[in-house]
């Protein structure tokens, strides 16, 4: 009777020491970033943040999944970090995003186990709107000009247009020119009241559209004057004198100092940033709930077999 009871105990101590070892698996976290998305930018960077609470040493390796690929590819070299993790990045380039549609990213942490983060995903399209088109300007107060256009009929491509001003017929389409942005759809009539600080200076006015990953159209805008865009110059010419009308010399590709909306700021993971969540919480794959609230149904089984072995206990006591 020792015996059953002994090999019954045993059996209920090993139940409980199991769920301990399986959570040791949980001691090497990791995460990483998501990038500005949309973006019409290929080269960017996979942030990441791995720890070993064991302080082993961990190896990080890169994955990405493009439109074309049927599951996830190894890219950039393995990132080996130093004993408990660190931080680091997956570089990403025009040879990994090179055509418009959506990249997911992951990573994959090894040290004396295994471990892969979230997947992100980026959607990238480096295709331009079309140029605003049906340009005028009128004065129609003392310090007021009124800017009217249509957004061109570019198949939904269109989402914001910003204008930009100048005192001078040539001048940089950048934020500190931009007086005003708004959003709005293809193939719609824009106006745009604009107050100038100067009543007594004459005014030159330009407009610009923006798709939602910031690629900016043509720029169409008073005639006779000279816009500058990153390291493209426009000349506008006239179209219509009678209305102002002018039209830009075709599609640019937006830079960075041209997209006036802030993007998604990219924030920098530290191993600092992962300790101070709450320690129950795994990153990885999937958030595990402590043990006694996940592990009701063995937890009462265990509670089952020491009565049981506690019974046989009395039992073989009385006789």
């Amino acid at each position: 009777m020792n015996k059953t009871i002994l090999k019954t105990l045993s059996f209920a101590i090993g139940s409980l020491l199991l769920p301990t070892i399986i959570l040791a698996a949980d001691s090497l976290m990791v995460r990483i970033e998501t990038p500005k998305t949309p973006t019409n930018q290929n080269e960017f960077k996979i942030n990441f943040v791995a720890l070993d609470q064991n302080n082993n040493v961990v190896t990080v390796r890169c994955y990405k999944q493009s439109p074309t690929d049927i599951g996830f590819v190894q890219f950039d070299a393995d990132k080996v970090l130093k004993a408990g993790g660190n931080s680091g990045s997956c570089q990403v380039n025009n040879s990994i995003v090179n055509s418009n549609g959506s990249y997911k990213f992951k990573v994959i942490a090894v040290s004396d186990v295994t471990t892969e983060s979230n997947v992100v995903t980026v959607d990238f399209n480096n295709s331009t709107p079309g140029t605003p088109n049906s340009y005028s300007k009128e004065k129609t107060a003392t310090c007021q000009y009124t800017i009217r256009f249509r957004t061109d009929n570019d198949g939904g491509k269109t989402t914001k247009v910003v204008l930009y001003r100048s005192d001078n017929t040539s001048f940089t389409a950048d934020p500190g020119s931009q007086v005003d942005s708004r959003s709005v759809g293809s193939n719609q009539a824009v106006e745009m009241v604009n107050s100038i600080p100067d009543c007594n200076k004459t005014y030159y006015y330009a407009v610009r559209a923006f798709d939602n990953s910031g690629n900016g159209s043509g720029i169409i805008g008073d005639e006779n004057i000279t816009v500058v865009n990153g390291t493209t110059t426009t000349t506008t010419s006239t179209t219509t004198p009678s209305q102002g009308q002018t039209t830009g010399t075709g599609a640019l590709l937006a830079d960075e100092s041209s997209v006036t909306e802030p993007g998604q700021e990219e924030g920098t993971l530290t191993p600092e940033a992962i300790n101070e969540e709450n320690s129950s919480e795994v990153l990885g794959t999937q958030t595990k709930e402590p043990f006694w609230k996940s592990n009701n149904a063995r937890v009462a089984l265990i509670a089952a077999i020491i009565a049981l072995a506690a019974y046989f206990w009395f039992k073989g006591k009385k006789k």
